[in-house]
């Protein structure tokens, strides 16, 4: 694969090497995403948050935590429902 001293001297005109998604990339592209999704719950886990919304959110964010189990790629993945 090319690195990014390769790419960012391309001559005028020239075309980047093509990307090469391998398994790996897939993975972690997958794992930033549900990184993403958890962060922005991460509010409902606070000490300040009443009991309800805690136990709400509760099963989504493990859901979350367990793609990684399911599925190997963004464009297979069913995501979780959150909570209302």
């Amino acid at each position: 694969m090319a690195d990014a001293y390769e790419w960012t001297n391309l001559a005028p005109g020239e075309e980047p090497p093509e990307l090469v998604v391998t398994p790996e990339i897939e993975l972690s592209w997958l794992r930033t995403e549900r990184n993403r999704r958890l962060a922005e719950t991460d509010w409902t886990q606070g000490a300040d948050v009443p009991e309800a919304i805690k136990l709400a959110y509760q099963p989504y964010r493990q859901a979350l935590r367990d793609v990684t189990d399911n599925y190997t790629t963004l464009g297979n993945v069913v995501w979780p429902v959150e909570p209302a």
